[in-house]
Protein backbone atom coordinates (compact mmCIF):
# COMPACT_ATOMS: atom_id res chain seq x y z
CA UNK A 1 0.00 0.00 0.00
CA UNK A 2 1.39 3.68 -0.79
CA UNK A 3 2.64 5.39 1.94
CA UNK A 4 -0.15 8.18 1.23
CA UNK A 5 -2.67 5.23 2.01
CA UNK A 6 -1.05 4.20 4.88
CA UNK A 7 -0.93 7.83 6.45
CA UNK A 8 -4.76 8.63 5.49
CA UNK A 9 -5.47 5.00 6.80
CA UNK A 10 -3.69 6.17 10.63
CA UNK A 11 -5.25 9.02 10.52
CA UNK A 12 -8.58 7.82 9.93
CA UNK A 13 -7.92 4.95 12.80
CA UNK A 14 -6.87 7.89 15.76
CA UNK A 15 -9.78 9.49 14.57
CA UNK A 16 -12.18 6.85 15.25
CA UNK A 17 -10.60 5.75 18.62
CA UNK A 18 -10.73 9.89 19.79
CA UNK A 19 -14.54 9.53 19.23
CA UNK A 20 -15.13 5.86 19.43
CA UNK A 21 -18.37 6.17 21.77
CA UNK A 22 -19.91 8.90 19.54
CA UNK A 23 -19.27 6.73 16.63
CA UNK A 24 -20.68 3.78 18.49
CA UNK A 25 -23.51 5.29 19.42
CA UNK A 26 -24.52 7.26 16.44
CA UNK A 27 -27.60 6.30 14.57
CA UNK A 28 -27.01 7.65 11.52
CA UNK A 29 -27.25 5.36 8.49
CA UNK A 30 -24.54 4.74 6.25
CA UNK A 31 -25.32 3.89 2.84
CA UNK A 32 -22.55 2.32 0.73
CA UNK A 33 -22.11 2.86 -2.98
CA UNK A 34 -19.90 0.06 -4.49
CA UNK A 35 -18.97 -1.29 -7.67
CA UNK A 36 -16.45 -0.81 -10.80
CA UNK A 37 -18.17 2.48 -11.92
CA UNK A 38 -21.14 4.19 -11.41
CA UNK A 39 -20.17 5.17 -7.55
CA UNK A 40 -20.10 8.75 -7.90
CA UNK A 41 -23.46 9.10 -10.17
CA UNK A 42 -25.70 6.63 -7.78
CA UNK A 43 -24.25 8.45 -4.58
CA UNK A 44 -24.97 11.86 -6.05
CA UNK A 45 -28.40 11.20 -7.18
CA UNK A 46 -29.23 9.48 -4.10
CA UNK A 47 -27.98 12.09 -2.30
CA UNK A 48 -30.02 14.81 -3.73
CA UNK A 49 -33.15 12.50 -3.53
CA UNK A 50 -32.65 12.32 -0.02
CA UNK A 51 -32.38 16.02 0.55
CA UNK A 52 -35.33 16.63 -1.68
CA UNK A 53 -37.23 14.96 0.75
CA UNK A 54 -36.03 16.59 3.91
CA UNK A 55 -33.46 14.59 5.26
CA UNK A 56 -30.23 15.41 6.37
CA UNK A 57 -27.73 14.02 4.17
CA UNK A 58 -23.66 13.96 4.69
CA UNK A 59 -22.10 13.10 1.17
CA UNK A 60 -18.47 14.00 0.78
CA UNK A 61 -18.17 16.58 -1.97
CA UNK A 62 -15.22 14.65 -3.49
CA UNK A 63 -15.82 11.10 -5.39
CA UNK A 64 -14.08 8.23 -4.11
CA UNK A 65 -14.18 8.28 -0.11
CA UNK A 66 -11.23 7.16 1.63
CA UNK A 67 -11.26 5.67 5.31
CA UNK A 68 -10.10 9.26 6.78
CA UNK A 69 -13.46 10.72 4.90
CA UNK A 70 -15.56 7.60 5.85
CA UNK A 71 -14.56 8.76 9.98
CA UNK A 72 -15.44 12.36 9.50
CA UNK A 73 -18.56 11.83 7.42
CA UNK A 74 -19.69 9.62 10.16
CA UNK A 75 -19.13 11.91 12.63
CA UNK A 76 -20.96 14.68 10.36
CA UNK A 77 -18.64 16.15 8.81
CA UNK A 78 -18.44 16.49 4.73
CA UNK A 79 -14.91 18.61 4.09
CA UNK A 80 -12.89 20.46 6.18
CA UNK A 81 -9.36 21.90 6.22
CA UNK A 82 -8.06 18.99 7.95
CA UNK A 83 -5.25 21.13 10.03
CA UNK A 84 -6.73 24.19 10.54
CA UNK A 85 -7.79 25.32 14.17
CA UNK A 86 -11.43 24.97 12.88
CA UNK A 87 -10.93 21.55 11.42
CA UNK A 88 -9.59 20.24 14.52
CA UNK A 89 -12.35 21.93 16.89
CA UNK A 90 -14.89 20.01 14.49
CA UNK A 91 -12.90 16.55 14.84
CA UNK A 92 -12.77 16.53 18.51
CA UNK A 93 -16.35 17.50 19.10
CA UNK A 94 -18.88 17.59 16.07
CA UNK A 95 -22.01 15.68 16.73
CA UNK A 96 -23.88 13.95 13.58
CA UNK A 97 -27.75 14.83 13.95
CA UNK A 98 -30.03 11.99 14.76
CA UNK A 99 -31.99 10.53 12.27
CA UNK A 100 -29.04 11.48 8.90
CA UNK A 101 -28.12 9.39 6.08
CA UNK A 102 -24.11 9.21 5.54
CA UNK A 103 -23.82 8.34 1.98
CA UNK A 104 -20.19 6.73 1.25
CA UNK A 105 -18.10 5.41 -1.88
CA UNK A 106 -16.55 2.31 -1.01
CA UNK A 107 -14.51 -1.19 -2.63
CA UNK A 108 -13.27 0.45 -5.67
CA UNK A 109 -11.43 -2.52 -7.66
CA UNK A 110 -7.80 -0.48 -7.25
CA UNK A 111 -8.54 -0.25 -3.27
CA UNK A 112 -8.89 -2.97 -0.76
CA UNK A 113 -11.01 -0.97 1.93
CA UNK A 114 -13.80 -3.20 2.59
CA UNK A 115 -12.21 -4.84 5.71
CA UNK A 116 -11.22 -1.85 7.57
CA UNK A 117 -14.25 0.09 7.13
CA UNK A 118 -16.70 -3.46 8.64
CA UNK A 119 -14.12 -3.35 11.57
CA UNK A 120 -15.43 0.22 12.11
CA UNK A 121 -18.64 0.35 11.22
CA UNK A 122 -21.97 -1.56 9.35
CA UNK A 123 -23.65 -0.52 6.75
CA UNK A 124 -27.66 0.29 6.75
CA UNK A 125 -28.07 -0.28 2.87
CA UNK A 126 -26.04 -1.33 0.29
CA UNK A 127 -25.82 -0.13 -3.11
CA UNK A 128 -24.07 -2.27 -6.05
CA UNK A 129 -23.66 -0.44 -9.16
CA UNK A 130 -21.73 -1.88 -12.45
CA UNK A 131 -19.00 -4.61 -11.79
CA UNK A 132 -16.44 -5.23 -14.27
CA UNK A 133 -16.31 -8.85 -15.68
CA UNK A 134 -12.63 -9.02 -16.59
CA UNK A 135 -10.18 -8.34 -14.47
CA UNK A 136 -7.77 -4.75 -15.19
CA UNK A 137 -6.16 -4.17 -11.10
CA UNK A 138 -6.72 -6.87 -8.05
CA UNK A 139 -8.85 -10.34 -8.69
CA UNK A 140 -12.11 -10.61 -9.42
CA UNK A 141 -12.55 -13.37 -6.74
CA UNK A 142 -11.07 -10.62 -4.09
CA UNK A 143 -13.68 -8.38 -5.63
CA UNK A 144 -16.67 -10.65 -5.21
CA UNK A 145 -16.29 -11.81 -2.03
CA UNK A 146 -15.79 -7.81 -0.41
CA UNK A 147 -18.95 -6.95 -1.79
CA UNK A 148 -20.32 -10.29 -0.33
CA UNK A 149 -19.01 -9.48 3.27
CA UNK A 150 -20.72 -6.13 2.92
CA UNK A 151 -24.13 -7.66 2.53
CA UNK A 152 -23.41 -10.29 4.96
CA UNK A 153 -22.89 -7.47 7.40
CA UNK A 154 -25.94 -4.90 6.50
CA UNK A 155 -27.93 -3.91 9.66
CA UNK A 156 -31.22 -5.70 10.33
CA UNK A 157 -33.63 -3.56 8.95
CA UNK A 158 -31.57 -2.58 5.89
CA UNK A 159 -31.59 -2.81 2.14
CA UNK A 160 -29.39 -3.85 -0.85
CA UNK A 161 -30.17 -2.63 -3.98
CA UNK A 162 -28.69 -3.31 -7.30
CA UNK A 163 -29.63 -3.09 -11.47
CA UNK A 164 -30.79 -6.10 -12.87
CA UNK A 165 -28.93 -5.93 -16.14
CA UNK A 166 -25.54 -6.22 -13.72
CA UNK A 167 -24.33 -9.39 -15.21
CA UNK A 168 -21.70 -10.01 -12.13
CA UNK A 169 -23.82 -10.04 -9.31
CA UNK A 170 -24.43 -13.99 -9.63
CA UNK A 171 -21.15 -13.83 -8.65
CA UNK A 172 -21.95 -12.27 -4.59
CA UNK A 173 -23.04 -15.60 -2.73
CA UNK A 174 -25.29 -13.08 0.39
CA UNK A 175 -27.51 -11.93 -2.89
CA UNK A 176 -28.83 -14.92 -2.86
CA UNK A 177 -29.57 -15.60 0.66
CA UNK A 178 -31.12 -12.05 0.74
CA UNK A 179 -35.17 -12.40 2.01
CA UNK A 180 -37.37 -10.56 0.36
CA UNK A 181 -37.66 -7.62 2.54
CA UNK A 182 -33.76 -7.08 1.34
CA UNK A 183 -33.68 -7.29 -1.83
CA UNK A 184 -34.56 -4.28 -4.01
CA UNK A 185 -34.16 -4.47 -8.03
CA UNK A 186 -35.09 -1.68 -10.81
CA UNK A 187 -35.40 -2.15 -14.61
CA UNK A 188 -35.25 0.64 -16.71
CA UNK A 189 -37.70 0.91 -19.78
CA UNK A 190 -38.04 3.97 -22.21
CA UNK A 191 -40.99 5.85 -23.77
CA UNK A 192 -39.24 8.14 -25.08
CA UNK A 193 -35.79 9.71 -24.45
CA UNK A 194 -36.23 11.57 -21.42
CA UNK A 195 -39.47 9.74 -20.32
CA UNK A 196 -38.14 6.54 -18.27
CA UNK A 197 -40.11 3.99 -16.30
CA UNK A 198 -38.55 1.81 -13.24
CA UNK A 199 -40.11 -1.13 -11.62
CA UNK A 200 -38.64 -1.50 -8.07
CA UNK A 201 -40.44 -4.53 -6.34
CA UNK A 202 -43.18 -4.66 -8.93
CA UNK A 203 -44.25 -0.96 -8.67
CA UNK A 204 -44.03 1.35 -11.68
CA UNK A 205 -42.04 4.75 -10.86
CA UNK A 206 -41.69 7.49 -13.46
CA UNK A 207 -39.21 9.91 -13.73
CA UNK A 208 -38.33 12.44 -16.77
CA UNK A 209 -34.94 13.69 -17.22
CA UNK A 210 -32.69 15.73 -20.04
CA UNK A 211 -30.17 13.13 -19.06
CA UNK A 212 -32.05 10.43 -19.27
CA UNK A 213 -30.57 9.48 -23.06
CA UNK A 214 -27.34 8.62 -20.76
CA UNK A 215 -27.58 4.84 -19.52
CA UNK A 216 -24.74 5.50 -16.25
CA UNK A 217 -27.70 8.76 -15.44
CA UNK A 218 -30.47 6.46 -15.96
CA UNK A 219 -28.92 3.54 -13.47
CA UNK A 220 -28.25 6.33 -11.02
CA UNK A 221 -31.51 7.94 -10.81
CA UNK A 222 -32.62 3.89 -10.57
CA UNK A 223 -30.25 3.26 -7.81
CA UNK A 224 -31.79 6.48 -6.16
CA UNK A 225 -35.49 5.97 -6.29
CA UNK A 226 -34.95 2.14 -5.31
CA UNK A 227 -32.84 3.48 -1.95
CA UNK A 228 -35.89 6.17 -1.57
CA UNK A 229 -38.57 2.97 -1.61
CA UNK A 230 -36.25 0.75 0.33
CA UNK A 231 -36.75 3.37 3.17
CA UNK A 232 -40.61 3.90 2.51
CA UNK A 233 -39.57 6.91 1.39
CA UNK A 234 -42.04 8.66 -1.32
CA UNK A 235 -40.89 10.56 -4.47
CA UNK A 236 -43.26 13.79 -5.15
CA UNK A 237 -43.61 13.52 -9.07
CA UNK A 238 -42.60 12.48 -12.79
CA UNK A 239 -40.10 15.62 -12.47
CA UNK A 240 -38.44 14.40 -9.65
CA UNK A 241 -34.75 14.60 -10.79
CA UNK A 242 -35.09 18.12 -12.99
CA UNK A 243 -33.37 20.27 -10.08
CA UNK A 244 -30.25 17.73 -10.45
CA UNK A 245 -27.27 18.72 -11.67
CA UNK A 246 -24.60 16.68 -13.34
CA UNK A 247 -21.42 15.75 -11.20
CA UNK A 248 -18.92 17.86 -12.09
CA UNK A 249 -16.59 16.32 -14.66
CA UNK A 250 -18.31 13.58 -14.76
CA UNK A 251 -20.15 11.94 -18.11
CA UNK A 252 -22.37 15.21 -20.41
CA UNK A 253 -23.13 15.98 -24.23
CA UNK A 254 -23.35 19.89 -24.77
CA UNK A 255 -23.97 21.73 -27.74
CA UNK A 256 -20.53 24.18 -28.94
CA UNK A 257 -21.89 27.69 -30.42
CA UNK A 258 -20.28 26.59 -33.85
CA UNK A 259 -23.60 24.01 -33.67
CA UNK A 260 -20.84 21.33 -33.07
CA UNK A 261 -21.36 18.14 -30.42
CA UNK A 262 -19.15 17.31 -27.37
CA UNK A 263 -19.22 14.34 -25.29
CA UNK A 264 -17.05 14.79 -22.23
CA UNK A 265 -16.19 12.15 -19.35
CA UNK A 266 -12.58 13.96 -17.73
CA UNK A 267 -13.21 12.27 -14.10
CA UNK A 268 -11.44 8.72 -14.68
CA UNK A 269 -10.41 6.63 -17.48
CA UNK A 270 -11.06 2.56 -16.72
CA UNK A 271 -12.32 -0.27 -19.14
CA UNK A 272 -15.59 -0.11 -18.50
CA UNK A 273 -16.16 3.65 -18.48
CA UNK A 274 -13.79 4.20 -21.63
CA UNK A 275 -15.14 1.27 -23.73
CA UNK A 276 -18.93 2.79 -22.78
CA UNK A 277 -18.18 6.45 -23.97
CA UNK A 278 -16.46 5.02 -27.37
CA UNK A 279 -19.58 3.28 -27.95
CA UNK A 280 -22.07 5.69 -27.04
CA UNK A 281 -20.40 8.20 -29.40
CA UNK A 282 -20.57 5.50 -32.03
CA UNK A 283 -24.28 5.36 -31.76
CA UNK A 284 -24.48 9.31 -32.58
CA UNK A 285 -25.65 10.25 -36.31
CA UNK A 286 -22.52 12.59 -36.92
CA UNK A 287 -20.41 12.44 -40.15
CA UNK A 288 -17.10 13.65 -38.49
CA UNK A 289 -16.21 11.83 -35.54
CA UNK A 290 -12.95 13.16 -33.48
CA UNK A 291 -11.85 11.53 -30.49
CA UNK A 292 -9.06 12.87 -27.48
CA UNK A 293 -7.83 10.08 -25.68
CA UNK A 294 -5.58 9.93 -22.54
CA UNK A 295 -4.12 6.17 -21.14
CA UNK A 296 -6.70 3.84 -18.78
CA UNK A 297 -5.66 4.41 -15.21
CA UNK A 298 -2.88 1.94 -14.66
CA UNK A 299 -3.99 -1.24 -15.98
CA UNK A 300 -2.01 -4.14 -13.83
CA UNK A 301 -4.00 -7.31 -15.28
CA UNK A 302 -4.27 -7.89 -19.07
CA UNK A 303 -3.36 -4.89 -20.14
CA UNK A 304 -2.86 -5.44 -23.62
CA UNK A 305 -6.39 -7.47 -23.73
CA UNK A 306 -8.22 -4.32 -22.70
CA UNK A 307 -6.37 -1.98 -24.91
CA UNK A 308 -7.06 -4.28 -27.84
CA UNK A 309 -10.91 -4.42 -27.22
CA UNK A 310 -10.83 -0.28 -27.76
CA UNK A 311 -9.32 -0.68 -31.57
CA UNK A 312 -12.62 -1.85 -32.93
CA UNK A 313 -14.62 0.87 -31.69
CA UNK A 314 -11.52 3.30 -32.43
CA UNK A 315 -11.86 2.40 -36.50
CA UNK A 316 -14.69 4.28 -37.26
CA UNK A 317 -13.75 7.75 -35.89
CA UNK A 318 -12.58 10.38 -38.39
CA UNK A 319 -9.21 11.08 -36.10
CA UNK A 320 -7.84 9.64 -33.06
CA UNK A 321 -6.07 11.56 -30.82
CA UNK A 322 -4.03 9.73 -27.88
CA UNK A 323 -1.75 11.06 -24.64
CA UNK A 324 -0.06 8.25 -22.64
CA UNK A 325 2.83 5.43 -22.21
CA UNK A 326 5.05 4.33 -24.98
CA UNK A 327 4.12 1.01 -24.94
CA UNK A 328 0.66 1.75 -25.43
CA UNK A 329 1.07 4.75 -27.84
CA UNK A 330 2.97 1.86 -30.15
CA UNK A 331 0.26 -0.69 -29.46
CA UNK A 332 -2.31 1.48 -31.19
CA UNK A 333 -0.42 2.98 -33.78
CA UNK A 334 0.68 -0.49 -35.13
CA UNK A 335 -3.31 -1.12 -35.40
CA UNK A 336 -4.98 2.40 -36.16
CA UNK A 337 -3.74 4.11 -39.06
CA UNK A 338 -5.83 7.47 -37.81
CA UNK A 339 -4.07 7.58 -34.45
CA UNK A 340 -1.97 10.41 -33.97
CA UNK A 341 -0.16 10.85 -30.40
CA UNK A 342 -0.28 14.06 -28.18
CA UNK A 343 3.14 14.32 -26.42
CA UNK A 344 1.91 16.73 -23.65
CA UNK A 345 -0.21 18.90 -22.15
CA UNK A 346 1.01 22.00 -24.28
CA UNK A 347 -0.09 20.81 -27.40
CA UNK A 348 -3.77 21.24 -26.45
CA UNK A 349 -4.18 24.63 -27.56
CA UNK A 350 -2.62 24.07 -30.95
CA UNK A 351 -5.01 20.81 -31.26
CA UNK A 352 -8.12 22.31 -29.94
CA UNK A 353 -7.12 25.32 -32.91
CA UNK A 354 -6.45 22.28 -35.58
CA UNK A 355 -10.05 20.40 -34.66
CA UNK A 356 -12.03 23.06 -34.77
CA UNK A 357 -11.54 24.57 -38.05
CA UNK A 358 -14.62 23.71 -40.34
CA UNK A 359 -16.30 22.57 -37.38
CA UNK A 360 -20.27 22.68 -37.53
CA UNK A 361 -23.48 20.53 -36.86
CA UNK A 362 -21.72 17.63 -38.16
CA UNK A 363 -18.95 17.31 -35.85
CA UNK A 364 -18.98 15.11 -32.57
CA UNK A 365 -15.99 15.76 -30.50
CA UNK A 366 -15.72 12.64 -28.00
CA UNK A 367 -13.10 13.38 -25.28
CA UNK A 368 -12.11 10.43 -22.65
CA UNK A 369 -9.51 11.17 -20.07
CA UNK A 370 -8.20 11.04 -16.51
CA UNK A 371 -7.35 13.93 -14.64
CA UNK A 372 -3.55 13.33 -14.48
CA UNK A 373 -3.40 14.51 -18.12
CA UNK A 374 -6.04 17.88 -17.29
CA UNK A 375 -8.60 16.97 -19.75
CA UNK A 376 -10.57 18.54 -17.60
CA UNK A 377 -8.89 22.01 -19.25
CA UNK A 378 -8.90 20.37 -22.58
CA UNK A 379 -12.57 20.89 -22.39
CA UNK A 380 -12.47 24.22 -20.99
CA UNK A 381 -9.87 25.59 -23.42
CA UNK A 382 -12.69 23.42 -26.52
CA UNK A 383 -15.67 25.16 -24.90
CA UNK A 384 -14.06 28.61 -25.24
CA UNK A 385 -12.93 27.90 -28.62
Amino acid sequence: MPIRNILIRLTANCIYLLRKKTLVTSSVRILVFTGTSGKTLARSATTYALRKTGYTVISPPYGYTNELGIVLAALGIESIKLFSFSGLYRIFFEKPYQKTYVCIELGADWYPDTNWFLRHFKPYGVCLTNITEEEWVRSLSVIWKEKDLLIKNISPYGFVCFSSQNNSLEKIKGIQHLTPSLFHEFIVSSKDINHFVYSINNKAMQFRSSLADLLPYREAFGAALTCLHALDISTSSEDFFSEYKPVTDRLHITELASGATLLADTYKAIPQCTEYVLRLARSIPKEKKIVILSEMRPIWKNKEQHYNQLVPLLKDFTQVYFIGPPDITELLSSQLPNVQIINDENQYKGLVKKITVKSGAETLYVIKGAGHYHFSELVTTLLAA
